[in-house]
């Protein structure tokens, strides 16, 4: 039989039907699922891009055709999310660096109104302030305001427990209910995981609005560019080695000129600290998607790194399966790319020569594995076929040495 395309199915077929009897009879086959058994396929890396394309459009498609329900859900929880702002991250009126006489105003107005508009955030962060310059805040002018793209930003004062009143970031989605659903949930569920995120203070289910706690600190884009990075939209619009590039090539020779600055900006504990927060985020089950400078901000007192913009991440927290680890290269990667770090994937453990001939096969996921593990007689299949039903459970257990080639 010829290796046609057609052939390389046949025989990736037979092996996946030898290998789904064998998960079948290690009772396996629900953890692996079809992508695992695929992913040891020798067709593993021709359609393993294109079934997780796939598999991530059915998964946006499904949360695009449930949104109206999902915000109806929270629309009845929104004590809970609210609850959750007063815990969380708080910036106090005192604490945004106003002219004394300005924040007396703004307190004044918050007597007899919901909310007060401090300032319009333009398409770099740079902020149009109404009441005067706010210490270590880029501001800007009106003639040299750069409106968004995508979503309207204003920092606004609110009523605070206290009565000193809070500064929050209150955002405006254009009709976007997509994207309105998608940050509230993230936003939320990370925070209550313990991401350093901002807290939800304020949320508008009519106008689809939602505003989120004011994080105090530098913006790490704005800190790159003022040491020369040209990674701002405004100076990529007029920088004639951008102008000839494709979008892909801009966004990649932004990411250049930012890594040349960054040992400037940011230390390795800093970075290190925010792959934690990558990972965090992972953990609690979803998908960032949209790693990049503007997303991060150096926190003014601790130093430490928080996460902002969440509208394009993916849910995963409640179906969280055996292709959430693969979904996670894009993000490692990216991050990757932008911190000059070196993080595993799951791609790269792919692309790692297997070892067959091994003392204790072992199975660690998403396919990866290190021996024949579907080998009843040592390691990890001997401890699925003949040891675990025969022991009672050891979740939460400790264990000195279990021996018996595990």
């Amino acid at each position: 039989m010829t290796n046609n395309p057609i052939s390389l199915a046949i025989k990736a077929a037979r092996r996946s039907v030898r290998v789904g009897i064998n998960l079948a009879r290690l009772g396996l086959v629900d953890s692996f699922r079809i992508f695992n058994i695929y992913a040891i396929s020798p067709l593993a890396m021709r359609i393993q891009p294109n079934y997780l394309r796939l598999y991530r459009r059915m998964k946006r498609n499904r949360h695009n055709s449930q949104v109206k329900d999902l915000i109806d859900s929270w629309r009845g929880k929104e004590k809970e999310l609210l609850d959750r702002g007063v815990t969380g991250y708080t910036t106090e009126l005192g604490e945004l660096g106003l002219e004394p006489d300005m924040a007396s105003r703004i307190r004044g107005k918050l007597e007899s109104t919901a909310d007060v508009i401090i300032a319009d955030v333009d398409q770099d962060g740079f902020l149009l302030s109404h009441f005067g310059p706010l210490e270590g805040s880029p501001t800007v002018s009106q003639e040299e305001f750069v409106k968004r793209n995508r979503f309207d930003l204003q920092v606004v004062g609110l009523p605070g427990p206290s009565g000193e009143g809070v500064v929050g970031l209150r955002k405006d989605y254009r009709g976007d209910i997509s994207a309105f659903a998608t940050e509230l949930v993230a936003v939320h569920k990370l925070g209550l995981a313990g991401c350093s995120v901002p807290a939800i203070i304020a949320v508008d289910f009519d106008r689809l609005r939602l505003t989120i706690s004011f994080i105090r600190g530098r913006v790490l884009r704005e800190a790159l560019a003022k040491l020369g990075a040209t990674v701002r939209d405004r100076d990529v619009e007029v920088h004639d080695t951008f102008i000839s590039l494709s979008e892909k090539e801009s966004e990649l020779k932004r990411i250049s000129e930012g890594r040349h600055v960054l040992a400037k900006v940011v230390d390795e504990e800093f970075i290190d600290k925010l792959f934690e927060q990558v990972r965090m985020v992972h953990q609690a089950g979803f998908i960032l998607n949209d790693i990049k400078y503007g997303n991060v901000i150096i926190e003014a007192e601790s130093g430490d790194p928080y996460l902002i913009d969440f509208d394009m991440t993916h849910d995963y927290s409640d179906t969280k399966d055996s292709l959430f680890r693969a979904l996670r290269d894009g993000d490692i990667q990216n991050f990757n790319h932008h911190f000059v770090t070196d993080h595993m994937t799951y791609s790269k453990i792919k692309a790692m020569p297997k070892i067959e001939r091994i003392y204790a096969p072992a199975y660690f996921g998403s396919g990866i594995r290190a021996g024949q593990i579907w080998d009843v007689e040592a390691g990890y299949g001997r401890w699925q076929y003949i040891l675990a039903p025969n022991l009672p459970s050891l979740e939460g257990k400790r264990t000195l040495d279990l021996g018996t080639n595990n």
